[in-house]
């Protein structure tokens, strides 16, 4: 029988294989004796036989709209399927998803170390009204979610 604790980490936004998330924390993980599994996307380039983490990949979509409402959507559905020990996310967007799983009881951590409110200022592909409106929601947006969740 298999005791070992399940960790789950959920990207919507980086590749399965990205070396932060896949090679230093599931790796790290999975040689500390944690069962790993990955929610990312799909990737069709890299072949996953053999590899010790599981992968479940989501489809990619065609805008960043889309992946943030219904990649975020789909890795929930999964995530909770999986009815890990500790779920484990990076990406802004997947704050919700996070929330979500924290009010079924579940152990979530919020793992960010990136400036979005100052990476959100220097998109170019957006002008800069939106990028203010959109770095002030999610100002507000991490403040709530974090308030209500009281993430690991």
């Amino acid at each position: 029988m298999n005791t070992s604790k399940r960790v789950v980490h959920l990207t919507t936004v980086h590749h399965p294989y990205d070396p932060r998330i896949y090679h230093k924390e599931c790796m790290s993980l999975h040689r500390a004796g944690y069962d790993v599994t990955l929610i990312a996307q799909e990737d069709n380039t890299q072949v996953r036989e053999g590899k010790p983490i599981k992968h479940i990949p989501l489809k990619k979509h065609s805008s960043r709209l889309k992946r943030m409402i219904f990649g975020a959507w789909e890795t929930y559905k999964q995530a909770k399927k999986l009815e890990a020990d500790v779920y484990h996310f990076h990406d802004p967007e997947l704050l919700p998803v996070g929330w979500l799983l924290k009010k079924r009881k579940n152990v979530v951590i919020y793992d960010i170390h990136e400036d979005y409110i100052t990476s959100i200022m220097q998109k170019d592909y957006m002008v800069k009204p939106v990028r203010k409106i959109i770095s002030y929601a999610y100002k507000y947006m991490e403040k709530f979610f974090a308030r209500k969740c009281s993430f690991a």
